[in-house]
């Protein structure tokens, strides 16, 4: 058991995992679509208690299309089960597939990217959503919809 899993019921259900596209200066910079870099943030209490840099595949030569870019990005956000993202930008079909999954998509600059993730937290506490996001929509055969 760690450490995270030994605090109270209450204390793991307000926890929350922001995804943040920050530029050089700390703050809020740049289209999701295009990000090479992304920050996850997780939120508790008002208070930023983790944070790790990821690279992203999302840009690699091979996502030529915006189908593949969309898919790349739900994939990331699913596998590491974000709730809420806070971009400069981004894409509609980006949107619209973040939508689908239940992730909040906040578009924002210029603020820094702390209080971005501790203000999209708060509207994820406020509107009484858990940690996990919602399931990915799937048709008929259990297979999930095309991009």
């Amino acid at each position: 058991m760690n450490h995270a899993d030994q605090r109270p019921l209450t204390s793991r259900l307000s926890m929350h995992r922001i995804m943040v596209v920050v530029g050089a200066g700390g703050e809020i910079e740049g289209d999701l679509d295009l990000a090479r870099v992304v920050h996850l943030a997780d939120v508790a209490h008002s208070e930023v208690v983790h944070w790790e840099q990821h690279e992203t595949a999302w840009c690699a030569p091979d996502a030529a299309t915006s189908a593949a870019t969309v898919r790349r990005i739900v994939d990331f956000v699913s596998r590491f089960r974000v709730q809420a993202i806070v971009a400069g930008r981004a894409s509609t079909e980006v949107r619209h597939a973040l939508a689908g999954c239940g992730v909040l998509m906040f578009q924002h600059g210029g603020i820094s990217a702390r209080a971005a993730a501790m203000s999209a937290a708060a509207v994820l506490t406020a509107s009484g959503l858990s940690r996990s996001p919602a399931p990915r929509r799937r048709d008929r055969a259990g297979r999930p919809p095309r991009e």
